[in-house]
């Protein structure tokens, strides 16, 4: 079973678990201090499952781009009305960010070392 496989049997259950959990609430404030989101922007979510991070964001900056490697976590995002620039293994990072500040959520969801 592949990896993208493993999330898509998980999209029923991962929204309500990362919503509902304390600890995923403070991970999330984490991600928004260490960030600085400014309203100038584009921030890409990689391994944005159901889109947790994704709707924290969105409302704080220009843009976000949620990427999964799951198509049912992507889809389950759009169903929530948030549109999605690409899903999958699209595209670079678009060429016009000029910076890049990246904040490592969980290394662990994909079964790699901590480092």
């Amino acid at each position: 079973m592949t990896v993208s496989q493993k999330w898509d049997k998980r999209v029923g259950q991962w929204h309500d678990h990362v919503t509902s959990a304390a600890a995923f609430g403070k991970v999330l404030d984490g991600i928004l201090v260490l960030s600085q989101p400014k309203p100038s922007d584009v921030c890409v979510d990689l391994g944005a499952g159901s889109g947790f991070v994704t709707t924290a964001l969105a409302p704080l900056v220009a843009s976000v781009h949620a990427v999964d490697i799951s198509p049912a976590m992507t889809e389950a995002l759009a169903e929530r009305g948030v549109p999605l620039s690409w899903t999958g293994a699209g595209p670079a990072v678009p060429s016009n960010c000029l910076s890049v500040r990246v904040v490592c959520e969980g290394p662990c969801s994909l079964g790699m070392p901590r480092r």
